[in-house]
């Protein structure tokens, strides 16, 4: 239906770090980058937002059993894209797991222009999802059960909306355009080739440096 306009290209990517750099520097005079932390005795369920590809999902699982193992007591729960269920459904670490549809997301990069790509994205993916029954019940379904934590381990904009919509208490990568939506944040994005540190490790450090013991 769409094609893709314009192809990546150096200038975009400039343009990009330029953009987000701007957007945490108004945030910060607006005090809206502070992070937090959430005492442990406050927690009694965690969401892990998983809802990519197969491979993104391989490498949370070593998360996803630490969490299980440190708090055997909490509630686990993974939302999931149908495309990776599979990695998660036979993990004993988990409590349960929902699944929605993320067609229009995969295809993300079909619009490359810098701010106005991301809102025509974000809108098309809207009106998909409204015609969705099954997205809109899980989602019903998954703020019903009033979770404590949600981790954004996609870190886009649409899993930081979601992520703040659906918890009490927001995880995420330093997603500038949107960092107001997490109450605790990571040093960077998580795709981050200049960062000395496995994004595994990163996981670990962002999640359990949120959480006061």
């Amino acid at each position: 239906m769409f094609t893709m306009l314009l192809k990546s290209r150096p200038w975009q990517i400039k343009l990009s770090f330029l953009i987000r750099k701007i957007f945490f520097n108004f945030y910060e005079k607006l005090n809206l980058t502070k992070r937090n932390s959430i005492p442990l005795k406050k927690v009694k369920s965690i969401l892990i937002l998983r809802t990519d590809r197969l491979g993104d999902a391989i490498i949370t699982i070593p998360l996803i059993r630490a969490i299980k193992e440190y708090f055997p007591d909490k509630k686990l729960y993974v939302l999931s894209s149908e495309r990776n269920k599979i990695i998660f459904k036979a993990n004993p670490y988990i409590d349960e797991i929902f699944t929605i549809d993320i067609s229009p997301w995969l295809n993300y990069h079909f619009v490359r222009i810098p701010v106005l790509g991301a809102i025509f994205n974000f809108i098309y993916s809207f009106f998909y999802h409204l015609k969705d029954k099954n997205f809109i019940t899980t989602f019903r379904l998954l703020k019903s059960k009033n979770i404590d934590i949600v981790f954004d381990a996609v870190g886009r904009r649409r899993t930081a909306i979601m992520a703040k919509y659906l918890g009490k208490f927001t995880i995420g990568p330093k997603l500038s355009e949107v960092i107001f939506l997490y109450n605790y944040y990571s040093e960077s994005i998580w795709v981050d080739n200049s960062s000395q540190k496995h994004i595994i490790e990163r996981y670990f450090e962002t999640f359990f440096n949120a959480i006061e013991p």
